[in-house]
């Protein structure tokens, strides 16, 4: 298997700078995850790595070998690796043990060793059955393994997904984060994944890159991505989250933040000054709800303007003056619009961020 090691990576297209100067370590047989929105550069990344895009600056390094600079850069096939397509890429006229094949033809590697690795191949994306079929005999699902089979059979150091899952529907994209998962624990290979998604990198990582504008904004574990994030970009594009604006009243053990002439709110986390603008963000299902009266710090009386059924959870907004919060129950209760409920946020579940004119 192999590291990949980044160091002051710039990719420009033209004056656009899609990378800017980011610097990443992947460690031996790591599933890494590069998230975030259109346009922020992880797919630029990816296509660095795999030798398709020349950088800018900075340089790629793979086991401590350069493959890129920018007055150098190692051809794709020469890199060991392996890459699987949001499109797939398929030949269709050709059969499932065809697609699988042609990379090892293309290396010269004998007809008995090309039908074993083949062979394998299918076997651990669960095509074996499959292999004389034609591609357009296929589903969505069956065709994004045969296109994983073909990256695998080459046996590379290092694996490269760009939004693989994107094309399929959502049950089976769900089923498939699973087998991706399974399969690269099982092979023990250095992966690299690029998607938009939030709930398929938290599925699939070891760590996750969290990129906004070019730059790295968060790395980490999904766990702690989530519950920690450390901007408030961060926490609005990783899950949901309530987020509003207020000003720093009081500081000490707690600091207290206004965010209107109804709402004043403690938090335990966060260090501010006070008449500071903030961004004050807690997450809907922290947020609890009742129809009878609460007494303590953060809690409020607001009324329901929506509510929608979910199956496993209701989500439901509640108006507190001309604040709106999100709240999500497990399990679903029945709230009628207009009824009167109170809420409480938790001091601990509270995070405090600079304001940011993003909000």
């Amino acid at each position: 298997m192999a590291q990949i090691s980044i160091r002051g990576l710039v990719k420009k297209y033209g004056q656009h700078r899609a990378v800017a100067d980011v610097s990443l370590e992947i460690e031996d047989g790591e599933f890494l995850v590069l998230l975030g929105p259109s346009g922020c550069g992880k797919t630029s990344i990816l296509r660095c790595i795999a030798g398709l895009e020349n950088v800018t600056g900075g340089e790629i390094s793979i086991d401590d070998k350069v493959v890129s600079s920018s007055e150098f850069s190692l051809p794709p096939e020469k890199r060991s690796i392996g890459m699987v397509f949001q499109s797939y890429a398929l030949w269709p006229h050709k059969t499932v043990a065809e697609n699988v094949s042609f990379g090892l033809e293309l290396k010269g590697i004998e007809s008995s060793q090309i039908k074993q690795k083949v062979d394998r191949a299918l076997s651990l994306v669960g095509l074996t059955e499959y292999a004389t079929r034609a591609i357009s005999q296929l589903s969505g699902g069956q065709q994004q393994r045969v296109a994983l089979a073909r990256a695998v059979v080459l046996e590379p150091s290092v694996l490269l997904f760009d939004e693989p899952l994107s094309n399929l529907d959502a049950k089976l994209r769900e089923h498939m984060r699973f087998e991706l998962r399974q399969l690269q624990k099982l092979l023990g290979i250095t992966t690299v994944y690029v998607t938009h998604d939030q709930q398929e990198a938290m599925v699939v990582a070891d760590r996750i890159v969290l990129l906004c504008e070019g730059l790295i904004d968060q790395i980490s574990t999904p766990v702690d991505i989530y519950e920690n994030p450390t901007t408030v970009f961060g926490a609005d594009f990783i899950g949901l989250a309530n987020i509003h604006k207020g000003q720093v009243i009081q500081t000490g053990e707690t600091t207290s933040v206004q965010l209107s002439d109804h709402m004043q709110i403690v938090c335990t986390h966060g260090q501010f000054a006070t008449g500071q603008s903030v961004d004050v963000m807690s997450r809907p299902e922290q947020v609890r709800l009742s129809t009878s009266p609460l007494q303590g710090a953060n809690v409020w009386q607001g009324q329901v303007s929506h509510t929608f059924f979910l199956g496993n959870v209701a989500d439901v907004y509640i108006n507190i003056g001309n604040i709106q919060v999100r709240s999500q129950l497990s399990p679903p209760q029945h709230l009628d619009i207009g009824q009167s409920v109170w809420i409480h946020i938790p001091t601990q579940a509270l995070r405090l961020y600079a304001h940011s004119s993003k909000t």
